[in-house]
């Protein structure tokens, strides 16, 4: 770990504060985080529980001929947490290598992610993974402890195509009518030739190029047998429970792998995400998700970008579940990143997904305006400004970034407010080895009722940032340390990277928004 001194008269944008070099190759879907349930060291009487992230790389390390006793990467496969604390003048950070169960020897990491589920206070991470390159396979874990991680298996799923983009969103539960996670995975090519299904089984010859990973009790039915079934030797690692707490999530020792989480079939993913349903027979490349809580019925936002350009927005109704609206459109090469995301920096975090409770309250009763950025491999990226009220995605609603294609291609987005002006700045990240910042600038206002107005104007690429190797993946802002300072998390091929604003420079900027209130 390399520990960075503040450039002397920064910008308002964050700066590289840490440098966590990497003896392993990664890709744009090997970085996650995972909302920490951890009391600040700080905190009086250690009793305080704030909203804090740790972030999770994982990679793919080679066999080396001699491992010595000093060697912190003994093992071939690992995954690293990092955790950061602050004492309100500096920020430390701590790194823990995680080594999972059920991954064999030859195999690589293809993609993670991970989240928190309240409902059981149980840490929960999904890792996709490839097995001498003939077998895919996508394992589940989950501990309430970030230490037992590793050791708790929930699911261990066979895949017949490549792993591609892992994330999670969330459905309204059949059997208890609450929000339950899901991990949503896109698959590529298969892996091997396969032979033809045997008649009469549930799941045709059609294979999806999205598939879930759930509940079994909010879906299984006696005529769907559950896949992939581990021998009940086989079994979980205890974990601890209360007679309070949800008895459809919570395992005990008793329970063996696959009876509580596993992959659903085609009819079942269907009738809980019917936007599945809706998608061509194309790769896709990256997905996002975006729960609206705050209207009625309760919104679920899918986005979806494919290999060869096309793009897509799903509107759904969770309560029924049904499809309301759709926009397609479609670019000329591959679609790298999809986002979707609100412009209002107050607002713009619902992005996160923290966890479902972040997720669903951060809307406020504020705008509810929704952009869609996308990111392709050999074009500028763009901006679909409103897309719902437009009712379409097009060149009538598509603002350009400027100078987006002058770096290589651009492998990753992130939106927030990185400068504290109330409006939220996308970040790209190039293989040119680049970060670009875009601002937003009004040129008009125009009335569009009595309480709304829309703002013309254009994205100005402020600020450039050049790091060491070609950037892999960005993270949203987020509060590393639990003092409400956000932070910028980078991958690269050379490392892990994490941008943020010194102390000084916050509280400057404070005294001086103090002082013009006052003044």
């Amino acid at each position: 770990m390399i520990k960075r001194a503040y450039e002397a008269g920064a910008d308002t944008l964050p700066s590289e504060v840490f440098y966590f070099p990497s003896q392993a190759q990664s890709n744009i879907y090997n970085l996650t985080y995972v909302e920490s349930k951890r009391p600040l060291a700080c905190s009086p009487g250690n009793l305080s529980e704030v909203d804090k992230c740790d972030v999770i790389v994982a990679y793919y390390r080679p066999v080396r001929p001699f491992i010595t006793v000093a060697d912190p990467y003994p093992n071939k496969h690992s995954c690293a947490i990092h955790r950061f604390l602050s004492n309100g003048h500096s920020l430390n950070a701590v790194v823990k290598h995680l080594d999972f169960v059920y991954l064999p020897g030859a195999s690589d990491i293809v993609c993670t992610n991970a989240l928190f589920d309240s409902s059981t206070n149980e840490y929960v991470i999904g890792i996709g993974f490839v097995k001498d390159r003939e077998k895919g396979y996508l394992n589940i874990y989950g501990s309430t402890s970030e230490e037992e991680l590793a050791e708790c298996c929930l699911s261990f799923s066979e895949l017949s195509a490549m792993p591609l983009h892992l994330t999670h969103t969330y459905y309204l539960s059949p059997s208890t009518g609450k929000l339950q996670w899901a991990f949503i995975l896109s698959c590529g090519n298969p892996l091997k030739e396969e032979t033809p299904p045997s008649p009469g089984h549930f799941d045709s010859a059609f294979k999806p190029p999205v598939r879930v990973f759930a509940q079994l009790c909010d879906t299984t039915t006696p005529k769907e047998p559950k896949n992939n079934a581990v021998p009940d030797s086989d079994r979980l690692c205890s974990t601890s429970s209360s007679s309070t707490e949800p008895k459809t999530t919570r395992r005990t020792s008793s329970e063996s792998i696959n009876t509580i989480y596993g992959e659903l079939s085609v009819t079942s993913a269907a009738n809980l995400f019917p936007e599945l349903a809706h998608l061509p027979e194309t790769t896709i490349l990256y997905m996002d998700f975006v729960i609206r809580s705050t209207v009625t019925p309760m919104i679920r936002l899918a986005a979806f970008g494919a290999q060869d350009g096309w793009f897509a927005v799903y509107e759904t109704d969770m309560n029924q579940p049904a499809v309301l609206r759709q926009f397609m459109f479609s670019h000329d090469s591959a679609i790298t990143h999809v986002k979707l995301f609100n412009p209002d920096a107050d607002q713009c975090d619902f992005n996160a997904n923290l966890t479902c409770k972040r997720e669903h309250g951060s809307e406020k009763s504020g705008s509810q305006r929704i952009d869609l950025l996308v990111c392709s491999a050999f074009e500028s990226a763009v901006v679909y400004t409103n897309i719902l009220e437009a009712n379409t995605l097009s060149l009538e609603n598509q603002i350009i970034l400027p100078q987006s294609a002058d770096f290589d291609h651009v492998n990753c987005a992130s939106v927030g407010d990185y400068d504290f002006d109330g409006q939220a700045e996308i970040v790209l990240g190039t293989f040119g080895q680049c970060l670009l910042f875009y601002h937003w600038e009004t040129t008009a206002k125009t009335k569009v009722g009595a309480e709304q107005t829309h703002s013309a104007g254009e994205y100005r690429l402020i600020a450039q940032k050049r790091l060491i190797a070609p950037v892999h993946c960005l993270l949203p802002p987020l509060d590393l340390a639990g003092d409400g300072l956000c932070s910028l998390v980078v991958l690269s091929s050379r490392g892990l990277h994490i941008y943020r604003h010194s102390v000084e420079f916050v509280l400057d900027l404070i005294s001086d928004r103090l002082s013009q209130l006052l003044g």
